[in-house]
């Protein structure tokens, strides 16, 4: 694109928060590519997608998330995540606004978390504005934390977002902080069998953190 993105300096505690509670690998800097994510999409049961959102409100599927390149940063449109075949029980999109889009009446809201259900996830964990980097990443790694006790997934990020606002000094408190992150979805009962499973992490450090988290299907 030609165009730098602000460092996501605390990114990282989400995947070594995964790293901690999952076994696995780490893929950094030019190897978290979308050529890279498309060869591993299709062993995940949990996708993580820790990076920048580029949100065109007026035409949707123009939509994109930020990927790093050989060349600097690429684009996966919105209008290229519906024709995945994802087959995924959980994608946590921790980018900003990626539940964001134009609302159609009877249609709903045309967003990149739209995308990811129309190819097939159970289950997002979105963003409704710009995410905040450092409580984004406290939430999300105790959300995580919640799923590996066996919680479900509804609960998990309840409990995520309450332990943050008992925890956070009060300039912090504001909903700006915490409310972004929902769950779009059904609810599954029984998440214990993430533990044990193998995941990769892929991250770039340069400007930014891209990671995605992928949980292998059994």
């Amino acid at each position: 694109q030609g165009q730098d993105y602000k460092k996501l300096s605390h990114t990282l505690d989400e995947t070594n928060k995964a790293t901690e509670l999952f076994s696995g690998n780490a893929f950094t800097n030019k190897n978290a590519s979308i050529s890279n994510f498309k060869a591993e999409i299709g062993k995940a049961n949990l996708i993580h997608l820790a990076l920048h959102a580029e949100v065109n409100e007026t035409f949707p599927d123009q939509s994109s998330l930020i990927f790093q390149s050989e060349n600097g940063y690429e684009e996966m449109k919105a209008s290229e995540i519906y024709n995945l075949d994802l087959g995924v029980n959980l994608a946590v999109l921790s980018a900003c606004n990626t539940g964001v889009g134009e609302i159609n009446p009877g249609d709903g809201v045309r967003s990149i978390t739209r995308s990811f259900i129309q190819a097939g996830c159970n289950n997002v964990v979105t963003t409704l504005w710009e995410a905040p980097d450092l409580s984004t990443s406290k939430i999300i790694s105790a959300f995580y934390q919640n799923i590996n006790q066996g919680s479900t997934m509804a609960s998990s990020l309840r409990k995520a977002k309450l332990d943050y606002l008992q925890n956070i000094q009060s300039t912090y408190k504001h909903p700006k902080y915490w409310a972004h992150l929902i769950l779009v979805g059904g609810n599954e009962p029984e998440s214990r069998h993430y533990k044990s499973l193998p995941y990769l992490i892929f991250g770039s450090l340069i400007f930014l953190v891209l990671g995605f988290i992928i949980i292998k299907k059994k």
